[in-house]
């Protein structure tokens, strides 16, 4: 199930210093970064890949649909400050588009690229 996680930030008058160590849920293996989105991407889940996202520039938009025993459960998530990251277990078929110019996302993720672990229908 997705939920918001907020890391360690330290302000001072140089600016902000956001900390994801050993708060991370998981061990990155694959780190990307995606902008000048013109277009929703994603539109997929992962079998076994766990993944957090954050917005390092702008306001992006995410849609996340989980399916439970009778039901499916559909989320929206608005990340705009790079402190908050979108954690994404395996199973969450998640979606997203830039909801200002210039948005910035970073997915970190649990797994290296595998084409298999991916699955394209939303529940």
């Amino acid at each position: 199930m997705a939920r918001i996680i907020e890391f360690p930030t330290f302000n001072d008058d140089r600016g902000a210093l956001t900390v994801m160590d050993q708060d991370l849920p998981f061990e990155p293996k694959r780190c990307f970064v995606i902008h000048s989105m013109t277009q929703p991407r994603g539109g997929h889940g992962h079998f076994r890949s766990k993944t957090i996202l954050f917005a390092l520039s702008g306001k992006i938009r995410v849609e996340v649909r989980t399916k439970g025993q009778n039901r499916v459960e559909s989320e929206f998530y608005l990340l705009e400050e790079p402190r908050r990251g979108l954690y994404l277990d395996p199973e969450d078929w998640h979606a997203f588009e830039a909801d200002s110019s210039g948005a910035v996302l970073l997915c970190i993720a649990s797994h290296s690229y595998a084409k298999d672990d991916y699955f394209y229908e939303r529940p």
